[in-house]
């Protein structure tokens, strides 16, 4: 009988609109998490990529204080391609 009323008044349980809501709550938070971590993280990982850069390019000199960036004072580095 439900599914008869439902039939003749058009209703149907629709969950489109909940699920958009859903994805652009999360594209939303990887958006904000995205940002901070570039504005916490940036000018480290633009250095550790420098350094590995100039190490690359056959600079033997380049050392991690050759590059730094700022006056965070925190150590950029510890990776696989440390030596």
């Amino acid at each position: 009988m439900r599914r008869w009323l439902r039939k003749i008044c058009g209703l149907k349980e629709s969950r489109k609109g909940q699920t958009t809501a859903e994805y652009a709550i999360i594209v939303a938070l990887v958006a904000v998490s995205s940002i901070a971590v570039i504005l916490i993280f940036g000018d480290r990982i633009r250095a550790l990529f420098a350094t590995e850069e100039a190490r690359l390019s056959g600079d033997d000199t380049a050392t991690q204080s050759d590059h730094d960036v700022g006056d965070s004072g925190a150590e950029v580095g510890g990776g696989m391609l440390d030596n």
